[in-house]
């Protein structure tokens, strides 16, 4: 089994290396992962410090957007840019639980379009919704976060909207969970860090036009 584990970053230099190593570390003899790191036109020397820090790593793999492309575009760059089968989306912030065992998700025995959420059939290690969870997106929102989901590349490549500053992702999932099968594992996977740079939904004044001076750029 293959997966790409996309990490979209903008001034975050200082807690990429915990990131990136995390997703690295749930490389086995069954599965071969790839870091790909988008630099949304970071200005504090991400993409040199990049270069230098995992020199010689050909598991990571550093794109640098031309211009700010915001959350959902540095995201898509990445996305697109995944050579493997499966695709992982985590912030730079966030990183892999490591303990003595895989994260579910990355076993190559695991087979599931698209995994994260909480509805209808249970297994030993995920919770599986069935058709019903498109509504329950539309009556309850998004509960959960894109640093813990893993989906198939065709699933990921359905893209998310370039055109809204927030609230991008939850678009996305509600127009995959119309066409998929969404699966929630038990054990939590991600660690998450919540700090004062982080922008609350009601910030944005304007999402689907022009950002509030203070909006986040990406994750």
């Amino acid at each position: 089994m293959k997966i790409s584990v996309v990490i979209p970053t903008f001034n975050r230099c200082h807690l990429l290396a915990e990131a990136i190593n995390s997703a690295l570390d749930q490389a086995s003899s069954e599965l071969e992962v790839e870091a790909v790191i988008v630099d949304d036109e970071s200005d504090d020397g991400t993409a040199a410090w990049l270069e230098t820090a995992f020199a010689g790593e050909h598991r990571v793999r550093v794109l640098v957007n031309g211009r700010g492309k915001r959350p959902a575009g540095a995201r898509n760059t990445g996305i697109l840019a995944a050579r493997h089968p499966k695709v992982g989306v985590i912030f730079s912030r966030a990183r892999y639980e490591q303990d003595e065992t895989e994260v579910p998700y990355m076993d190559p025995n695991f087979e599931c379009k698209l995994c994260y959420a909480s509805i209808a059939t249970e297994d030993k290690d995920a919770v599986v919704f069935d058709r019903s969870y498109f509504g329950h997106l539309l009556k309850y929102s998004c509960y959960f976060n894109l640093s813990a989901v893993v989906m198939t590349a065709d699933a990921a490549r359905q893209l998310m909207s370039e055109s809204l500053h927030i609230a991008e992702d939850f678009k996305f999932w509600v127009r995959l969970s119309h066409e998929q099968i969404f699966a929630c594992l038990k054990v939590p996977q991600i660690r998450y860090r919540s700090h004062s740079a982080n922008i609350p939904f009601k910030a944005d004044k304007d999402p689907a036009g022009i950002p509030h001076p203070c909006s986040i750029r990406t994750a």
